[in-house]
């Protein structure tokens, strides 16, 4: 196996502020949002929207096709955690979803590869009060920031 780390510069972009509902549902509440940046993940958002940003956030970055794939050549996006929810699309394609307290996902992305690729995560973690169903982070205090806090990379499984 390859593996490729996609570290380094990522765009973000805050897209609305969320509420954790008391049946476990992420609920958009504003969408008057911090403007947009660059942030070096892996990271949580702190240092760009503060601790006490809760909502969503879209991170993305392009990368190069792979060379010298064969044609049964299996190519992974691996996630290793993202704070709270997550949704992986590459080139505006849906190819997974992060559940609340998963890590260490991969999803096959081969079939959806071009030879320039655009890769998204929308992170969300949403505000919490009394009336919240659990919304689970482990391994994270409440107060902390959400994002992307574990390592994202490309894994080459060679045929």
């Amino acid at each position: 196996m390859h593996t490729i780390r996609l570290r380094g510069p990522w765009q973000y972009t805050p897209l609305a502020h969320t509420y954790w509902t008391s049946d476990g549902q992420s609920l958009e509440t504003d969408t008057d949002v911090p403007p947009p940046g660059r942030l070096k993940l892996p990271a949580d958002w702190s240092s760009e929207l503060g601790a006490e940003f809760r909502g969503k956030v879209l991170f993305q970055r392009t990368f190069h096709r792979p060379t010298g794939l064969h044609e049964n050549d299996v190519v992974q996006v691996q996630i290793d955690s993202v704070d709270a929810l997550g949704t992986v699309y590459v080139n505006n394609n849906t190819v997974g979803e992060i559940p609340l307290g998963q890590s260490n996902l991969s999803f096959e992305i081969q079939q959806h590869l071009e030879a320039t690729n655009l890769l998204e995560i929308l992170v969300d973690l949403p505000a919490i009060d009394d009336s919240s169903a659990p919304l689970p982070r482990p391994n994270r205090a409440p107060d902390q920031a959400g994002g992307i806090t574990g390592e994202v990379q490309l894994n080459i499984i060679e045929s």
